[in-house]
């Protein structure tokens, strides 16, 4: 968080701001809070209700969710895009993790999904996510060895879709970072 403090938002372009601040983001006046507890993979809390918070990866480096065992929820953070199409263009984003982890919530079978993006989910919203990452991956992949370049593969109409439309700059940018990706570690 220091890092992204320090090297991305103080130099983030104003105009930027005021685009995500239209979108109802309310970034103008957003502060950094550097965390007191940290953990490397689990911290489980006890009292009432306890709650395990699971570093899980995938969509960023330090991606975690929160699982409330005793009520089956799920609260996903942006791990779960739920009918938005998923922003995977950070440079930790790593697609194949992701897409194990979308694996493992599916497993928890939660009753309540609370998306990071969207409404709220189902476990058939997860499969139908996962299913979107499994043909993606799939789809780069066979690309990559039919010698096709990455441009044209976020070009590419047949790319597998999931809830794109209102979002054409994410899908492009998610796709470059994917097969580059998926180019270095495959």
């Amino acid at each position: 968080m220091m890092g992204f403090e320090k090297h991305y938002w103080k130099n983030i372009d104003p105009e930027e701001l005021d685009e995500w601040e239209k979108e109802g983001y309310g970034v103008k006046n957003f502060q950094f809070t550097q965390a007191s507890i940290c953990f490397e993979t689990k911290l489980q809390l006890y009292g009432p209700m306890p709650l395990e918070l699971v570093k899980a990866d995938g969509h960023t480096n330090g991606s975690t969710y929160l699982w409330q065992p005793d009520t089956k929820t799920l609260i996903a953070g942006d791990l779960v895009f739920n009918r938005e199409g998923p922003y995977g263009a950070d440079e930790s984003c790593n697609i194949l993790t992701w897409q194990k982890v979308i694996e493992t919530l599916i497993e928890l079978k939660p009753a309540i999904i609370v998306s990071g993006h969207g409404p709220t989910a189902t476990v058939k919203d997860l499969t139908e996510i996962n299913e979107f990452f499994l043909r993606s991956i799939e789809f780069i992949r066979k690309k990559l060895e039919q010698g096709v370049k990455p441009k044209e593969i976020e070009d590419d109409p047949d790319f597998p879709d999931y809830y794109y439309s209102d979002r054409p700059e994410r899908r492009k940018r998610s796709i470059d970072h994917w097969t580059r990706f998926l180019q270095k570690n495959s």
